[in-house]
């Protein structure tokens, strides 16, 4: 393995590591290229009126058209679900976006976790989850449940309300 010289080391120093009252361009660095920021009186920044990088997101449909016809159910549940994700086009980020209020705490990565086969959903909030996906697909209502392994262990999550022992 190569080890970089010392020089290089010295051209990624920042103005911030150089000793006071010496900056990059008196130790023969080039200068830097970053646009320095003012902050406002409150010591809060402005934004950047350059427009922001990468394409726009996707506008989320509630029901979206499905790319193609369904002509095959597959039996396990992470099949079904990526099979009708790529039948409507989805990513596993934009499902999120379109069926997770802002309100709720139910993370991302539950979800890549249920396509990637690691985990399958088993509290309240995520059969919730799973009911507004098949309505957003138009599916009918338990099709993701009946795919489930284990589908006689209960639910957790419930809300008991005010019961005391």
């Amino acid at each position: 393995m190569a080890r970089r010289s010392t020089s290089s080391r010295r051209e990624t120093d920042t103005k911030a590591n150089s000793p006071p009252g010496q900056d990059c361009t008196d130790r023969g660095l080039p200068p830097s290229t970053r646009k320095p920021q003012r902050a406002a009186a409150d010591g809060t920044f402005a934004n950047s009126a350059s427009p922001s990088r990468g394409p726009a997101p996707k506008p989320i449909s509630p029901f979206p058209e499905p790319l193609f016809e369904a002509k095959e159910d597959p039996a396990r549940f992470q099949d079904a679900l990526a099979y009708h994700m790529r039948r409507f086009g989805d990513t596993y980020w934009q499902l999120y976006r379109a069926v997770v209020q802002l309100n709720e705490t139910f993370d991302n990565k539950t979800l890549l976790s249920w396509i990637q086969g690691e985990r399958v959903p088993r509290s309240v909030a995520s059969f919730e989850i799973l009911r507004r996906i098949e309505r957003r697909y138009r599916l009918p209502e338990g099709y993701f449940k009946e795919k489930l392994p284990h589908q006689a262990r209960s639910l957790y999550g419930h809300d008991l309300g005010d019961i005391s022992p």
